[in-house]
Parts: C-alpha cells; sequence; structure tokens
C-alpha cells in the first residue's frame, strides 16, 4: 500500500507524542493512594530528592551533574516495585535526556540509556500494556535521533512490532498502529491483514491523525483496501466513494490533483470500479490520465461495460499514434496488448488478419497472435507456420493448437495417444490437463478421463475443474448424492457453467423441477457456448412444462433453436407440441 509513504513525518510525530502521553497518563499519581504512604515510603524520599536535582538544572542544562543524574534514576529504579513505580522513573529518564540534547556529548548517552531502561522494564512486565507502548516509542525515538537514510528507523520499527501487538489500550492504539505503519505492514496486504484488530488499530490512528490532511486521506484509503482484503466489497466501495468527495482546498501531495482529490486516490478508485463495477464509472476515471496505460485501461474498462466502439477507438490510438498526433510512443507492451485486442474483435476479415499481421511483425513470438494469425491459413499451411515458429516446443498453448490443427487431417485413432503424449511433453501445464478432460468427455472417453484425473492428482494438481469431472462421473454411474456433494463444494460465485447446470440435473431426476429450475438459469447466465446454452433451454424447458407453465416451456425450446437450430432434441419436442 504504497500510499502511506506520503506521511512517515506525521506517523513518527504522533508515535513519540504519543509515548508522552502514555507516560504522564499511567505515571501520574506517583503510585500512592493516600499522605501516610507517601511520607513513609523509602522511594518517594529518593524521587523527591532527584526531582530537587533535576529542578536546579531546569533550563540551564550545562550547569547539570548528569552522572549524579543517572545514579539517583538508576537507584530510584531498583527501588521501584510494580508497573507503575517504573513508569514514574522512565518519565524523569525521559525528561533528563530531552533537557540534555543540547548538550552533544551526552544526548545520544541519555538515549541510549533511556532505551535500554525502557526495554528493561517491558522484559520484567512482559504484559504491561503502558511499559510497552514506552519501550516502542524508545526504540523509535533513538533511532528517528541517528537515522540518516530511514534504513534504523525501520529497522527498530520491527524490532517495536512485538509490543505494537500487545497493546490493546483504545488511548494507546494510534501509538501501536503507528508503529505498525514504520515498520512497513502496510505496504503489504498480507502483514497488514495479520496485524491484530488492525481495522481498530487504523481507525484510532486516522482519528487521531485526522482526516483532513494527506496523512489521514493515506490511512483512509489503505483503510479501504482492508477492507477489500478481507471482502468486505461493500464497505471497501463506501469509503473509495468517500475519498472521491472534492475537498475545499488541494493538498500539497494533490497539486496536480483534478477537484483537489489526490491522483493516487483516483486511480486506485478507477482500479476498483474496474474489478467491482461500475466499469463506466473506471472508464471515466482512467480518462483523467493522459498516460498510455491509463488509456488502455479505459479502453478495456469500456469494452467489458458493453462500449465497444469506444474501447476500439482508443485502441487504435494507441496502436496508431501518428493518426492522432500523439508524440510519445506507446510502450511495447501495451502496443502488442492493442494490437491484438483490435485484431480479435474486428469484424472484417482481412482487417483482422492485417491486424495480427502487424502484431507478429512487433512480436514474432507472440503465442496469442500467432495462434489467431494461422487461424486464417489452411490446416497444411497452419501446421507449417507454427512448426517453423518453434512456439509448440516452449509453450502448451501453441503445441495444443498444433496438435488441433493435425488433427483436422489425422484420422481419429491417432487422437487419444497424441493428446497423452501433448501431456506428456508439458506434464506441469495444468491447462493442458483441464482441456484434455474436457475433450475426453466430448468424446465420451470417460475411461480416459477418470485416467486423466488420476495423472494429474500424481501431478499435485488441485483444482475446480477436477472436482467437477469426478462429480460428472458419479453422476454417469448413478451416485447423484456423491456428485451433488462435490459440486456443492466447489465456489459457486466463480464456478463454471457445468457446476449450476449439473445440479440442476441431479435435482431434476430427483423430481425438483422448481429447484432445478433455479440452477439452470444460473448455468444459462455463465454459458458462453451457444449449443451448450441450447441443451440448457431444453432442460429448462423440461422443467417448466412439468411446472404447467406450457407456454413458458414452448418459448424456451422456441428460443433454444434460435441457438442452435441443428439440436434434434429441440426440434423434434417442438415438433410434437405441434402449431
Amino acid at each position: 500500500m504504497p500510499v502511506i509513504a506520503c506521511f512517515m513525518g506525521m506517523v513518527l510525530s504522533l508515535l513519540l507524542a504519543g509515548g508522552m502521553v502514555c507516560i504522564v497518563r499511567f505515571s501520574g499519581r506517583d503510585f500512592f493512594s493516600s499522605p501516610a504512604e507517601l511520607e513513609e515510603s523509602s522511594f518517594y524520599r529518593k524521587l523527591r530528592d532527584y526531582d530537587g536535582a533535576a529542578a536546579l538544572t531546569a533550563g540551564s542544562p550545562e550547569s547539570a551533574d548528569p552522572e549524579r543524574l543517572i545514579r539517583l534514576l538508576d537507584g530510584l529504579e531498583r527501588e521501584a516495585l510494580g508497573v507503575e513505580a517504573q513508569l514514574s522513573v522512565l518519565k524523569r529518564r525521559r525528561a533528563l535526556a530531552a533537557e540534555l540534547s543540547s548538550l552533544s556529548a551526552y544526548r545520544d548517552r541519555f538515549l541510549e540509556v533511556y532505551r535500554s531502561a525502557a526495554l528493561r522494564q517491558a522484559a520484567d512486565f512482559p504484559f504491561s500494556q503502558p511499559l510497552a507502548a514506552v519501550a516502542a516509542e524508545a526504540l523509535i525515538r533513538s533511532a528517528a535521533r541517528a537515522d540518516t537514510r530511514g534504513e534504523s528507523l525501520r529497522a527498530a520499527a520491527e524490532a517495536a512490532r512485538d509490543y505494537g501487538g500487545l497493546i490493546s489500550d483504545p488511548s494507546l492504539l494510534p501509538l501501536s498502529m503507528a508503529v505498525f505503519i514504520l515498520a512497513g505492514d502496510m505496504e503489504d496486504p498480507g502483514r497488514a491483514a495479520a496485524i491484530p484488530r488492525v481495522r481498530e488499530r487504523l481507525e484510532a490512528f486516522i482519528e487521531s491523525a485526522g482526516t483532513a490532511n494527506s496523512g489521514g486521506t493515506a490511512l483512509a484509503a489503505n483503510g479501504a483496501l482492508l477492507s477489500l482484503l478481507r471482502g468486505d466489497i461493500r464497505e471497501a466501495g463506501a469509503a473509495i466513494r468517500a475519498l472521491l468527495k472534492p475537498r475545499d482546498s488541494p493538498q500539497p501531495e494533490d497539486s496536480a490533483a483534478s477537484a483537489f482529490v489526490s491522483p493516487r486516490i483516483i486511480r486506485l478508485a478507477a482500479e476498483f470500479f474496474y474489478d467491482f463495477g461500475p466499469l463506466e464509472q473506471s472508464a471515466e476515471l482512467f480518462s483523467r490520465f493522459p498516460d498510455p496505460r491509463s488509456i488502455a485501461r479505459q479502453a478495456d474498462a469500456l469494452w467489458l461495460s458493453g462500449r465497444e466502439e469506444g474501447a476500439r477507438n482508443l485502441w487504435f490510438a494507441l496502436a496508431v499514434p501518428g493518426e492522432y498526433g500523439e508524440d510519445s510512443a506507446t510502450p511495447p507492451e501495451i502496443l502488442l496488448r492493442c494490437l491484438y485486442n483490435l485484431a480479435v474483435s474486428s469484424a472484417d476479415p482481412v482487417k483482422k488478419n492485417a491486424w495480427f499481421e502487424r502484431l507478429l511483425e512487433e512480436d514474432p513470438g507472440q503465442v496469442w497472435g500467432t495462434i489467431g494469425y494461422t487461424r486464417f491459413m489452411d490446416s497444411k499451411r497452419a501446421v507449417a507456420f507454427l512448426e517453423s515458429s518453434g512456439l509448440p516446443e516452449q509453450t502448451g498453448l501453441a503445441d495444443l493448437e498444433l496438435l488441433r490443427r493435425r488433427l483436422e487431417t489425422w484420422p481419429v485413432d491417432r487422437v487419444i495417444p497424441e493428446t497423452w503424449l501433448l501431456l506428456g511433453r508439458h506434464p506441469q501445464d495444468q491447462a493442458l490437463y483441464q482441456w484434455g478432460a474436457y475433450f475426453f468427455d466430448r468424446q465420451r472417453q470417460y475411461a480416459e478421463t477418470a485416467q486423466l484425473l488420476r495423472t494429474a492428482g500424481y501431478q499435485g494438481f488441485s483444482a475446480p475443474w477436477m472436482s467437477l469431472h469426478e462429480a460428472l462421473g458419479h453422476i454417469r454411474e448413478g451416485k447423484l448424492d456423491a456428485g451433488e456433494a462435490l459440486l456443492r463444494n466447489i465456489d459457486g460465485e466463480n464456478a463454471d457453467w457445468q457446476v449450476p447446470a449439473n445440479i440442476g440435473r441431479i435435482l431434476e431426476a430427483e423430481h425438483s423441477p422448481a429447484a432445478a429450475l433455479e440452477y439452470y438459469e444460473i448455468a444459462c447466465s455463465r454459458v458462453t457456448d451457444i449449443r451448450d446454452a441450447a441443451k440448457i433451454q431444453l432442460r429448462i424447458a423440461r422443467c417448466l412444462r412439468i411446472l404447467g407453465r406450457d407456454q413458458e416451456s414452448r418459448r424456451a425450446l422456441e428460443y433454444g433453436r434460435s441457438l442452435d437450430g441443428e439440436n434434434l432434441k429441440i426440434r423434434l419436442e417442438l415438433e410434437r407440441l405441434g402449431p
């Protein structure tokens, strides 16, 4: 989360101030409740003696006797009983270090004495939150004074991380969060999520820092990212929308911002809306940036939102910048993406072929471009082109395309052995195993599918597609309960269309047409192949007919026929129904 880097000075200031607040708050009573106890305590008398000696040097550090003051504090530390007493001694050590900071001969030594004492007491009282907070502050204070490049400060914060994790007192949460920030934990999503009670700490820190400054904005952005990391899309979206609201005046970091919103925040929001919608808003936010990467992201967002012409115009502008008077060249990786997108999205075969040719001129080894280009060739030319490219020896995808084109002229009995040979050449390419399972099922070679799943398991693969094909095997064998259990264990939100479709088949077989219909409709929303979509419509029609919804059943069949006029079962069903 790089936005954190912009406010380290504010973080450090908050942490050091927090150390002072902690000492003052938790040592304020000097640990005694009655005047009699105060008068009779040897510790109290020595504490009063020290305060008197320290008062003589107040305002004139050059007249101090530092060694005597250190000896007095060492004696107080030995006699102090309990956390509050030790905090009182640490308060005086800290004040002494601050008082003598102008004396170069003593400054570093007194900081070290304070740091060592704080660490000692934190070790002696390992469950004391105030002492943990003071120890963390002492570590970072000592490093911050000597640090010139940030390395010592980062190391000190990492050493203080355990102290920060111990703190749960609401008043100390901002200080503990500052420790984690300085240690770099907020720069990595995984480490950020591992911080105990991270959301509560971050909110406390934001409140202390003040959301009206750049640090607060950066922290609010990180809060949104943490919500996203934890899967709370709604909360993350609300936080990002709040960050997009214009402020009354620009912050120092936002001098180039639109409507006084940081460019970093705008880009964060654009990426968020690209992933979670609305895509139109993502495209609008990306349009505020003139760099080629942002323009390419804007084009992708437009394409995904259905505004295909707008997307192609932007890809064209990036692929042929001279047409739009652009002076700067498009980065190579973006240029290749734009050329490929223009090729695959073109409805004109001649233009499609031309874009593929341009793509291969720019990068002869571009796998997708090579495959797309050979699709315009007959089998013999395509095989020769793929073989001459050398790509099949390098990537499983190109090797698969070569096999596919060869099978157009090879006899059918070579299909299965050549598929196994393909898998043998690329044993670690899981995508090929997934294709192989699909291919064997399509060919009704179910024994080969079962063997492929075993081989994939030996390779250490574990993926939803394996569970799907195993479930299909159970369904074919009549083991509906086992098949349904496997299908329901596959992530429903991201599952292939075959998962809900086959759950629907099982429910239909169990005479639950209404429940089956729900799953068929889910499958319809995910399927892409029109022939498969037609088969689902046939299933939907059957469920509707059982439920007595005859007109809707006929409409489903007619829609299925419009998708795949060659589907014999749909045609026969319509003929049976009559005109």
